[in-house]
């Protein structure tokens, strides 16, 4: 199975490496203790996942999650230990993934969602993999309906957002349930209907809503455009996607 240990992690790992190092600066001798102790915990069990020692990373992230349950408010308003036990709980959702203990897996995935980022670090967490990974479990469980929550929402990806397994495992989950041509009327009314809304930098973004679910096109696009340019760029984009393409081959 493909590891989300990619070189930002590995870049993670050695900011919090130098900022371990820096402790002294930030915190008092006690507080500078525990946090070296924790990514000393954390970098092991990262050694051990590089290795593929899948048993021996497993006990070092469970031991690193552990020791954060220790309640601290200076290395919380840092955020690092948080990050690391984000990325902890993800590299146990994959160990347990390939265990075939899907439930265990889904348990720490969906825990990673709920832990926040240091704000510097918010682009290492492969949250597009880390959804098609609790996806799959889903499907092994037999869960078709929790399993398209995941994926639907991503079968328009951008540069940041891209998961080549997204639009197949989609589009093969939905043909479980429902007719093609039935699909294939609904994609294209979604399209029709497309809208845009603004976020909370009030830039407009651009969505469908298909199978009562929304769908980000990813898209802000120049404001000195025509709605007429605006309507064909959003529609071209949809319909470059590998899903459009899966769902209206011959």
């Amino acid at each position: 199975m493909k590891t989300f240990l990619n070189s930002s992690i590995q870049g993670f790992s050695l900011i919090l490496l130098i900022f371990a190092s820096s402790t002294s600066l930030l915190f008092s001798q006690a507080e500078g203790e525990l946090f070296q102790s924790q990514m000393k915990i954390y970098n092991k069990a990262l050694e051990h996942a590089k290795a593929a020692r899948l048993d021996s990373a497993e006990l070092y992230f469970v031991k690193f999650i552990e020791s954060t349950d220790q309640k601290d408010e200076i290395l919380s308003l840092h955020g690092m230990v948080d990050s690391a036990k984000k990325l902890s709980y993800i590299k146990l959702g994959e160990i347990y993934h390939t265990q075939n203990s899907y439930k265990e897996s889904n348990k720490y995935l969906l825990a990673s969602s709920k832990q926040e980022n240091f704000s510097i670090l918010k682009n290492l967490t492969p949250s597009p993999n880390t959804k098609v990974l609790v996806a799959k479990n889903y499907l092994k469980l037999n869960d078709d309906a929790l399993a398209l929550e995941q994926l639907l929402p991503l079968i328009i990806p951008n540069r940041k957002m891209h998961n080549n397994e997204v639009a197949p495992l989609a589009y093969n989950t939905l043909l479980k349930k429902y007719d093609k041509e039935f699909l294939q009327k609904e994609f294209e009314q979604s399209i029709k209907d497309w809208y845009k809304k603004p976020q909370g930098d009030q830039k407009e973004r651009y969505f469908i809503r298909f199978l009562d679910t929304e769908i980000y096109t990813h898209k802000i696009l120049p404001s000195n455009l025509t709605p007429t340019e605006v309507e064909n760029y959003v529609l071209r984009t949809i319909r470059n996607t590998e899903f459009y393409k899966l769902l209206f081959a011959e």
